[in-house]
């Protein structure tokens, strides 16, 4: 059994029951949880998309 803690600062996973390590994978990072808890820090958020453009003849006036 796994508690999965996630707060502003990251994620926390801890094998609460059970035999480990546990493999789990955290935002593209496999990470082994074994007796002690393991911190993953939060990444840096990317857009899913670049950033919109106005459409050509359609800029704003000033």
């Amino acid at each position: 059994m796994l508690r999965i803690e996630t707060t502003q600062e990251g994620t926390t996973l801890t094998l609460v029951r059970g035999e480990g390590p546990v493999t789990v994978v955290v935002d593209g990072a496999a990470q082994s949880v074994t007796g002690s808890p393991v911190h993953v820090p939060l990444r840096a958020p990317t857009p899913l998309l670049g950033e919109p453009r106005q459409p050509a003849g359609r800029e704003p006036r000033t």
